[in-house]
């Protein structure tokens, strides 16, 4: 191999690695307002869609001035949240069904011929007014979210995600239970 040719085959081994980064540093603004508006991405064991979103519900549920919960369950281990994230999600889901079945059982809106099933309840719940718009928005969200985790397979977001989606939740609890004890 000459060295012209070998001139050749570096270049043209170089192009599409010179024209990326080239394309990049020309558009780094254009793409670093890209990058902030992606909403669904996984990068190792991070999430972007889930902890996003998590992040909005947060400030959002601190506007709703929801009740505090006491304990009901011992805090979870750190290496749970890690290691079993899914379950975790889907135990502390689950306190939140029982407790919204409990309230509309409480005010007679519970329908024996439709199994359990917690999105109707909650829509008979609003309907009587027994619960507000906004918590039937949380409660709506962290079902979402409760079903990305059951259902996406490669589902693996970062610990603290997992913590504030069941802090959310129990709080959501919380408030259910309060509803129920009032009526």
């Amino acid at each position: 191999m000459d060295i012209l040719t070998f001139i050749a085959e570096i270049a043209k081994a170089a192009a599409w690695p010179a024209a990326a980064v080239t394309i990049a540093v020309l558009f780094r603004q254009q793409l670093r307002e890209l990058m902030s508006r992606v909403r669904k991405g996984k990068v190792g064991p991070a999430e972007f869609e889930f902890e996003e979103r998590i992040r909005e519900l947060e400030s959002e549920a601190a506007q709703l001035q929801l009740p505090k919960f006491e304990q009901r369950v011992p805090p979870i281990p750190a290496t749970t949240l890690v290691s079993d994230p899914r379950s975790t999600i889907m135990t502390a889901w689950l306190r939140v069904e029982e407790s919204l079945n409990a309230l509309a059982i409480k005010h007679n809106l519970y329908n024996a011929l439709i199994p359990p099933n917690s999105p109707y309840n909650m829509n008979a719940l609003r309907k009587a007014g027994v619960v507000s718009a906004d918590l039937v928005s949380l409660y709506r969200d962290l079902r979402s979210l409760r079903n990305n985790a059951a259902h996406d397979l490669e589902f693996s977001p970062s610990a603290d995600a997992v913590n504030s989606y069941v802090h959310m939740a129990n709080e959501l609890d919380a408030s259910l239970r309060q509803l129920a004890n009032e009526a």
